[in-house]
């Protein structure tokens, strides 16, 4: 009987995320993303911050709004790690900007376009995911 709920609980699940996923447009379906930017069961990071992990998610899709398919994201889901010709990609550049918006943070400046201190700290992160990103250090995990 336990068996038998649990796979009811489990199929009523994935109806109410396929149903989820149809309601969102195109650009926000993430079975369409690359494998690295999906997690398929549930995780538990006990030592990460989910408002720290929520902001970072906002800078990402602020980014997104901002560069459409020269953003992050748009590059990410297709599993492009290639740096392209733009001069914001070079890892110099990503690293300028994440130190930029940890300086504002000590300065006590609030993001231009969030206004809050823990977007500036978000901002400063996601950057340095970035670089993670198109250096592909997530093989190093696989070795």
């Amino acid at each position: 009987m336990t068996g038998t709920l649990t796979e009811s609980l489990a199929k009523l699940k994935a109806s109410e995320k396929r149903a989820q996923t149809e309601q969102m447009g195109p650009e926000l379906r993430y079975p369409q993303a690359h494998p690295q930017m999906v997690i398929d069961e549930p995780v538990s990071y006990r030592t990460l911050i989910p408002a720290f992990l929520q902001a970072m998610d906002e800078i990402g899709k602020y980014g997104f709004d901002k560069y459409g398919d020269n953003s992050f994201e748009a590059r990410a889901r297709k599993g492009d790690h290639s740096r392209g010709d733009m001069e914001r990609t070079k890892p110099e550049e990503i690293g300028k900007h994440a130190h930029e918006h940890f300086n504002a943070y000590l300065r006590g400046e609030k993001h231009d376009h969030f206004g809050t201190l823990i977007h500036q700290l978000a901002a400063a992160a996601f950057n340095c995911m970035m670089e993670s990103h198109f250096a592909n250090l997530a093989a190093e995990r696989s070795k």
